[in-house]
């Protein structure tokens, strides 16, 4: 705290008025005091101590609060960003998934495209040395 509190200012109003006493006689140790000034001081210290104390309790539950909102608040954050790489790590299992199949398919079709240009190709073949055969007969039975 920046500023004092009332029990350190009266604390210092009692060290004040102590210093102004006038030394006892043939005493260094001793003072002569007003009784009734140092009972008032005193009795002022005991009436504010309890206010000061509820105040510094208030103060201390409130950065108990505080500090209770905040860890309740960092637990959210956790949680939520818990929930978004999950949901990431989810749509990234898809997507991954999704990539395996369409290459599938993809093999799949290459696969078929393949074997419809060897099948395309084999009936070609097939028919040019049919139509080679059939020229070469025709031309044989010309002779």
């Amino acid at each position: 705290m920046a500023s004092t509190s009332k029990i350190e200012d009266i604390i210092d109003e009692i060290e004040a008025y102590i210093d102004d006493c006038k030394p006892s006689a043939f005493s260094t140790n001793k003072i002569v005091v007003n009784r009734d000034e140092l009972e008032s001081l005193i009795q002022e210290l005991r009436t504010k101590t309890p206010d000061e104390i509820k105040k510094y309790q208030r103060m201390i539950a409130n950065r108990e609060q505080i500090l209770a909102d905040a860890k309740a608040k960092a637990d959210e954050i956790i949680s939520q960003a818990q929930i978004q790489t999950n949901e990431l790590v989810s749509e990234h299992q898809i997507m991954q998934q999704a990539y395996a199949q369409a290459n599938e398919v993809i093999l799949i079709a290459q696969k078929n495209a393949q074997e419809k240009i060897d099948r395309a190709t084999e009936d070609a073949n097939n028919i040019r040395m049919g139509a080679i055969a059939y020229t070469d007969e025709l031309l044989a039975n010309i002779h």
